[in-house]
């Protein structure tokens, strides 16, 4: 059993990657919240944090790397937020 924990211990520093699920449905969202929110995010991924966004807001396309669409439950698109437009 140890030697699983430190197995652990040995691979935690290395872990990153943190992953933020968002699930704030755009009309819910007032222009301020969704600013707020962006803000947020990119401060986050300038820091090298992964984030993994589930919104359905398109203004947040500006500051993503990678989008995957989703259409009950097939994949539509994967790539670059440039792709979509």
């Amino acid at each position: 059993m140890k030697a699983k924990t430190r197995s652990i211990q040995k691979v935690i520093p290395y872990a990153v990657l943190l992953v933020i699920f968002l699930l704030i449905p755009a009309f819910n969202s007032s222009a301020y919240m969704m600013s707020t929110m962006i803000n947020a995010i990119s401060k986050m991924r300038d820091k090298g944090i992964t984030i993994l966004v589930v919104e359905h807001n398109m203004q947040i396309l500006d500051i993503l790397d990678s989008v995957t669409v989703i259409s009950f439950g097939q994949k539509i698109y994967e790539g670059t937020p440039q792709g979509m437009r």
